[in-house]
């Protein structure tokens, strides 16, 4: 009788994936319903990285079709929550006006304005399709683009430039400048990862390496303030500790995979947590007189996992919720 075949560590849900998915959501919440240190670090950065480390099918055949597909993918969430904001706010009083709906709708900004993120991962998605589809010397157009974006953002110029826009425009001008290199970072790292799992000692030490430098930068560098998430080390180290955690998923392989159902579950529902927990966390303080705290993200995070788990379960609704 021959063994049951294992299956391989490619075909294994990374469990280190999950787990990134999950404390940067977290992070999300607590960095606009508590506190910020070490959530304002990971939080959408992570994000990024994970997004397009993995579209890499997309990248390596970029056919106009499947970025289509991709764009609608994110923007029926776009629009909805977008809406479902400005509703919110004219709910609550806020002086709703038609310039704000058109930067809401376009950009991001600002009835629900952490929908900037979105906006941002369209926007550098073109670009990224551009140089893959169309462009020569495609590691030279990176490497100008990403050293560009960190002088830019790091540097000051974008709140230079981007400051003297009246509007919630320079907001997501900006934000683009910051993500476009950890876009990039999560794409590399995509197709270079094989060196490491080829080499499970290697990847092991890798590992180590990384994520203790990592986590020494996320706790004790000092963010200079109104200059992004990070600062252009820690930015460098958010990197690091996204791609030592998908490692630590490699190397875990299938060993474990039963017993992770549970988080596999939770990292399922992230998208759909971070397109709610504003509306839900403004909703508990505005209705239920809750106020900002260390124990307010956790709240919100539960509900807004439990809800879109029950939009989910609907063909009809699953659409808005990533």
């Amino acid at each position: 009788m021959n063994p049951p075949l294992r299956k391989s560590a490619d075909k294994c849900r990374n469990i280190g994936i999950d787990a990134v998915k999950i404390a940067a959501c977290y992070a999300v919440c607590s960095l606009h319903f508590g506190s910020t240190g070490f959530a304002r670090r990971l939080a959408v950065p992570a994000f990024m990285f994970l997004s397009f480390y993995l579209s890499r099918k997309l990248f390596d055949f970029p056919d106009c079709a499947s970025l289509l597909r991709r764009i609608k993918r994110l923007s029926v969430p776009y629009l909805f929550w977008g809406i479902a904001g400005i509703a919110f706010a004219a709910v609550g009083g806020v002086n709703v006006c038609a310039r704000n709906i058109f930067t809401q709708l376009f950009l991001g900004e600002p009835y629900a304005g952490h929908m900037w993120y979105v906006a941002s991962l369209m926007i550098v998605t073109f670009f990224v399709f551009a140089v893959e589809r169309y462009a020569p010397y495609k590691v030279w157009i990176y490497a100008v683009a990403v050293l560009l974006c960190f002088v830019f953002q790091y540097a000051g110029w974008n709140h230079a430039l981007f400051g003297k826009i009246a509007g919630m425009e320079r907001f997501t001008l900006g934000r683009t400048a910051e993500m476009l290199p950890l876009a990039v970072a999560g794409l590399t790292f995509s197709r270079i990862e094989n060196i490491f799992a080829r080499r499970t000692g290697l990847a092991v030490l890798a590992f180590v390496a990384v994520a203790a430098s990592s986590a020494i930068a996320m706790l004790f560098t000092t963010l200079p303030p109104g200059f992004g998430y990070q600062g252009l080390f820690p930015a460098l180290m958010c990197m690091s500790l996204c791609a030592s955690m998908i490692i630590a998923g490699k190397i875990i392989g299938c060993r474990f995979e039963s017993r992770f159902r549970t988080v596999e579950l939770v990292a399922e529902q992230t998208p759909g947590i971070y397109f709610s927990h504003v509306l839900i966390g403004e909703a508990l303080i505005r209705y239920g007189g809750f106020s900002k705290s260390n124990l307010l993200p956790l709240l919100v995070f539960v509900l807004a996992a439990i809800f879109i788990s029950i939009l989910r379960s609907n063909r009809l609704s699953k659409n808005i919720v990533g």
